[in-house]
């Protein structure tokens, strides 16, 4: 009786020499597997297009006891099902999960249509206005470049300079605008700003040390819109206590921000989150300045073979994680000097008096960018076999200059 594997269309498959991956992204299922000769000779015929992820069994290999696990766990795992052609008129076929966009892009490119303006402010999601004003200690010069943090320097962003770029530029498509400053209270013009940023209609974020009562105080003030929140990085108990009496009843969001750099921190914010019962927190790990803290990096942050093989990811995410960086696209921060970047651990793209639109599609078509910096573009991870599981590269990564930040270890 003659038979054929027919894969689910949800289902992914990848391999090497000497490992092999199923994934179906409607039920999750994940089903690593040791690759022998006769496996992989069915795999490179997988995943052949020309088959439509439909393979005949030969009846010999049935007499392979690794083969016929691997066939029974196909089915279990509901990654594809055995199809007996002896009760059926027609060949099965199912449809490989491929996203096949060079062609198109290609003859979008050679017209120009791909990157004419309404095409590129589509992409244009989110920029982060760093402030500036003030020097940081040494040991947070770098923190700007991992998260939201402020940045050391001398120079601050005016007040013009912000609604000239809003002003002058195409953000019909801008979902998100961030305000990032140490001491939001000590920046000249303040009530000035938050009014003109109150005007846009835009989400806004401020993020500044939350033992700044009064610039929690002003930025009360314009909290109507609904459309206003706040990230504040937690200093200490007693400012703790003060802004949350102002903000409990100040009909705005927010979220407590702790910066971790050990273990003891890690415990202490656990703690503090369950003391004071915060219900909006975000716990987030730094590298320190001497990176000297990767251990703790590799206790909770890392990515770990246990997380990659209980994703739960849509089609739509591994295609989005072949193509693009998720954890950059469409972001654009502009620092103090008025410089524009796609990504602070770059170089810039230009500045704020540049039309904006040609600084994205310069950085949507040029060889370094940060928004299309996928895990194929990266060593160790282009060997990697899970590499459109794993999460694209982050910050953390660009900041050290190392894409080695997981715990597995396939290649």
């Amino acid at each position: 009786m003659y038979k054929s594997i027919v894969l689910y269309p949800d289902t992914f498959l990848w391999f090497t020499e000497t490992l092999g991956v199923f994934y179906n992204c409607e039920n999750t299922s994940f089903v690593q597997f040791e690759i022998t000769p006769l496996l992989l000779k069915y795999c490179f015929r997988i995943n052949d297009f020309n088959n439509m992820y439909t393979i005949a069994i030969d009846p010999e290999d049935e007499n392979d006891t690794v083969f016929c696990k691997w066939l029974n766990r196909i089915v279990n795992n509901h990654i594809g099902k055995i199809v007996s052609l002896a009760f059926i008129d027609k060949k099965p076929f199912s449809l490989p999960p491929i996203l096949n966009l060079r062609h198109e892009l290609e003859e979008r490119r050679m017209d120009d249509f791909y990157y004419r303006p309404i095409n590129i402010a589509n992409n244009f999601h989110e920029v982060t206005f760093l402030l500036g004003g003030e020097r940081m200690s040494e040991e947070e010069t770098g923190y700007y470049k991992q998260t939201h943090y402020p940045i050391s320097s001398e120079f601050r962003l005016e007040v013009s300079n912000i609604c000239s770029f809003l002003d002058n530029n195409n953000i019909r498509y801008l979902q998100q605008i961030n305000i990032v400053s140490g001491e939001l209270s000590a920046y000249p013009d303040l009530e000035f700003l938050l009014e003109k940023l109150f005007q846009y209609d835009i989400p806004l974020t401020y993020f500044f040390r939350g033992n700044d009562v009064e610039g929690v105080s002003k930025v009360l003030k314009y909290t109507s819109s609904g459309k206003i929140s706040l990230g504040l990085y937690f200093a200490d108990v007693k400012s703790f206590q003060e802004t949350e009496s102002l903000l409990k009843d100040g009909g705005i969001d927010y979220r407590w921000i702790f910066l971790l750099r050990e273990e003891n921190e890690w415990e202490q914010a656990q703690r503090i989150v369950e003391t004071y019962d915060i219900e909006y927190y975000n716990l987030v790990p730094v590298v320190t300045s001497n990176v000297s803290n990767l251990d703790f990096f590799s206790e909770n942050v890392f990515t770990s073979y246990n997380e990659l093989s209980h994703m739960s990811l849509t089609k739509q995410n591994i295609f989005c994680n072949q193509t693009i960086n998720s954890n950059c696209w469409g972001q654009l921060f502009i620092t103090p000097d008025k410089k524009v970047y796609a990504n602070l651990n770059g170089n810039s793209l230009g500045t704020i008096g540049e039309d904006v639109l040609c600084l994205i599609r310069k950085e949507m078509t040029g060889g370094e960018s940060y928004w299309k910096y996928t895990r194929d573009k990266v060593i160790p991870c282009k060997a990697c076999i899970y590499r459109y599981l794993c999460p694209p590269p982050s910050n953390y990564e660009f900041y050290l200059k190392r894409f080695d930040l997981c715990t597995v270890n396939n290649l």
